[in-house]
């Protein structure tokens, strides 16, 4: 007692997976997960500072430019008193804390080359680099000013002390793996009761190291567009609403070396939320049990789940569980799915941090739970992966337009009802289990790769029907009451009345499975009946069961007239039939990789997809004019085929490529340039460019139009034109670098972003709003 120790400069990892240094005169301690936590610090006397980093930026003395924000990044103990926050401020530019005797220090690791000040319009020689962190429930510091003269010229320097503990001027930037520490200044703002430290050094006095830096890739569909707008005030990031929780999705975790992985912007949800909105362009990680009171589900959303937990006779997590007694809203649309999936899947949405790129095992479990005694009609989603895809307890359900991917058991439940219209069971081990004294009416549907379409477990007092439907591949059908009529069979037990098809009876087309062959030998066209779900009925009349055809690395020359390729099923109103299984949202084209030199015309009512083997749908050459004539009532789509199908390994080589879109604007001729002209087309993305150029000439007219969930940009364009369009939840930048011509006239946004560059010095550019 009484006895003296000395102070260790050590951090070590908690039991909730945080890490702290606590063997010192002061205490730190670090989050899971650096975007979704703060900075905490306990001086000697008691005094607390939390603190958290926002962004990074430039300001020339007039201007500012904000280059990259805070994102999601799970902290890595890199030395025995250093955390490391990989890919912080998006790829190449991680946070580096060092924890010492005498205190804490917090760099920016660059490993990239960041965009140069000149390139966002900026003075390069009076530009400074700027770190931005704000402070929390921190006293207003004692600040002494002073001037210090740099090669940027005259730039403030504030030395800050909080108590018992001084912040002076010190290093900021680590500059590659073996480049020396870079002086900084700093400055202590206040905004609106926001407290705002600034962190800056010239330009000028790291380009040398800057220029040894690799250069940055340029936006993918997995990277956001760049937004960078330029602000005379300095641009503070909205503040974020962190909160320590007991449960953390994620482990700080010991590493040799620091992790240069991709990290790219997720959001963590776990514990109860209430009206939460999980927004259609943007992808979420839920690592354990979410309790949803209320909520909204809009469609382009991707959840990623963590691997499922272990067998104990209940569910284990992670899971989303719709609470009784709350409203839900599913707002989707055709191409615009809800899609949950496996945390170790990079086919889609954004990519999670430790993510292998292949999924082993199961995840989620279940990975939707559904306890709400009204529950909302669920349509237009693909589950993939999960050990038990969706629970549901004492309900009555309606699921339209679903696919089922690659998960050990589909449903499960006890004393419910659902009926199931137009669905895709694919690859699914046991397709409905555990239900007792329920019923299930199933219309339309496709079931392959199946051991048992039943499980074993309560099925006494369960009953089941299909209608329409086929089974491929099923090896046993189980117990429990079972009738059907009209159903085509495949090397699977028969029942009831149907048909016994002889061949195979699937054709895969790109990341589709399940389109059924063509010809005499596929007895499953036109088998089924039209006595069915009405609303489902209408619904197949716009669906099909043929692929598109695809454009593959193909160059198309000559004058070129798209009409709809892949017949809808409108059997009904011809001969009273219907194709049995699973119907699909058309494609009609599918491109991929293609180079337009002509003049290629697509008539109302196609749907064009786009895939990215070659990171691009179409790349549009001098003079080449593209032309998407949709009218109200038969309107264009050019949607990512992600989006429409189940996915099985194909057409997913492109991604995360440096050209990557749907419209690759590639004209080298300012007099001759490309043209897109749009009228009535809905455009549907998983934050996936719809058109971009690489400083190159072109043109786009958009009249009418829909866009959802997708990123544009633009930096040489000759001009665009939006008329009477609708941008629900889209990322658009646009540049005048050149004489880009930018029109907008009778627009809606809904949320997403806008970002407006004008350069100065820029010529001819007219853009008006």
């Amino acid at each position: 007692t009484g006895e003296l120790e000395p102070a260790i400069a050590e951090v070590e990892i908690l039991p909730d997976g945080t890490a702290a240094g606590t063997h010192g005169q002061h205490t730190t301690f670090f989050p899971v997960d650096i975007g979704n936590g703060v900075i905490r610090l306990v001086e000697p006397d008691g005094q607390e500072i939390r603190s958290e980093p926002l962004c990074l930026s430039y300001w020339d003395g007039t201007n500012y430019v904000v280059i990259a924000g805070l994102t999601n990044s799970v902290g890595e103990l890199v030395s025995s008193n250093q955390v490391l926050y990989p890919d912080a401020f998006g790829k190449g530019a991680s946070l580096l804390y060092t924890y010492t005797r005498a205190g804490l220090e917090q760099d920016v690791v660059l490993e990239q080359q960041p965009p140069t000040p000149q390139s966002l319009g900026l003075n390069e020689d009076t530009a400074r680099l700027q770190v931005m962190t704000e402070f929390f429930n921190a006293p207003q510091p004692a600040v002494k000013a002073r001037t210090v003269s740099t090669t940027a010229g005259e730039v403030e320097d504030d030395s800050l002390t909080f108590g018992t503990m001084s912040m002076v001027s010190g290093k900021a930037f680590v500059l590659g793996k073996a480049a020396p520490s870079v002086g900084i200044e700093r400055r202590w703002v206040t905004d609106d009761g926001r407290q705002i430290l600034i962190e800056e050094v010239p330009v000028t006095s790291i380009n040398d190291d800057l220029a040894n830096l690799p250069m940055g890739r340029t936006s993918s569909r997995k990277h956001n567009s760049r937004r960078y707008v330029v602000s005379r005030t300095p641009v503070f990031p909205p503040q974020r609403h962190w909160r320590v929780s007991e449960r953390h999705p994620a482990r700080i975790a010991r590493t040799a070396q620091a992790s240069r992985g991709l990290v790219l912007d997720y959001n963590i949800v776990n514990g109860n939320l209430t009206n939460y909105v999980f927004r259609g362009d943007s992808t979420y990680y839920v690592s354990g049990s979410v309790n949803l009171f209320g909520g909204t589900f809009e469609g382009g959303t991707v959840i990623k789940f963590a691997p499922s937990g272990p067998w104990n006779w209940y569910p284990t997590g992670p899971t989303i569980n719709l609470q009784d007694g709350y409203q839900y809203n599913w707002l989707v649309g055709e191409d615009r799915p809800v899609i949950m999936t496996a945390k170790d899947d990079n086919t889609i949405g954004n990519e999670i941090s430790g993510s292998s790129g292949t999924p082993s095992g199961y995840y989620g479990f279940p990975a939707l739970t559904i306890s709400a005694a009204q529950p909302p009609i669920i349509s237009h989603f693909r589950i993939s992966w999960a050990e038990q895809a969706i629970s549901v307890f004492n309900t009555t359900n309606t699921f339209y337009d679903g696919q089922f991917v690659n998960c050990l058991n589909g449903i499960t439940g006890g004393y419910s009802a659902a009926d199931f219209r137009n669905v895709l069971f694919a690859n699914v081990y046991t397709n409905f289990d555990n239900f007792a004294y329920g019923s299930m009416d199933v219309q339309n549907a496709t079931f392959k790769g199946s051991a048992s379409l039943l499980g074993e477990i309560g099925q006494p007092g369960f009953s089941i029907s299909l209608t329409n439907c086929i089974l491929a591949n099923v090896t046993n059908i189980g117990t429990g009451t079972i009738a059907g009529a009209y159903n085509g069979f495949y090397n699977s037990p028969v029942f009831g009345s149907g048909l016994t098809n002889q061949f195979y009876p699937f054709q895969t087309v790109g990341g589709g499975s399940y389109y059924l062959t063509n010809g005499l030998s596929n007895a499953f066209r036109g088998a089924g009946t039209t006595n069915i779900d009405p609303v489902l009925l209408a619904d197949l009349q716009g669906r099909t069961t043929y692929g598109p055809f695809v454009c593959d690395e193909t160059n198309i020359s000559s004058l070129v007239t798209l009409n709809p390729y892949a017949a809808r099923d409108t059997n009904s109103t011809v001969n009273g039939t219907v194709d049995l299984g699973w119907h699909y949202e058309p494609i009609d084209f599918a491109f991929g990789g293609c180079s337009l030199k002509s003049n290629l015309t697509v008539t109302a009512g196609t749907a064009v997809g786009c895939f990215d083997d070659s990171g691009y749908g179409i790349s549009l050459g001098n003079g080449a004019v593209l032309a998407l004539n949709g009218t109200a009532m038969q309107p264009c789509l050019f949607a990512f085929a992600d989006m429409i199908q189940e996915g099985n390994g194909n057409w997913t080589g492109g991604e995360g490529g440096g050209n990557s879109g749907a419209f690759y604007f590639t004209g080298s001729v300012q007099s001759s340039p490309p043209l897109v002209s749009s009228t009535f087309t809905k455009y549907m993305a998983d934050n996936y460019r719809a058109f971009f150029d690489s400083t190159s000439w072109g043109a786009g007219i958009f009249k009418n139009c829909e866009f959802y969930n997708i990123t544009a940009s633009a930096y040489k364009l000759n001009y665009l034109t939006f008329t009477n369009c609708l941008f629900f939840r889209a990322s658009l930048s646009f540049w005048d670098t050149y004489v880009l011509n930018f029109t907008n006239e009778n627009c809606t946004y809904y949320d997403g972003q806008l970002a407006l560059a004008r350069i100065s010095g820029a010529g001819g550019d007219s853009s008006s709003f």
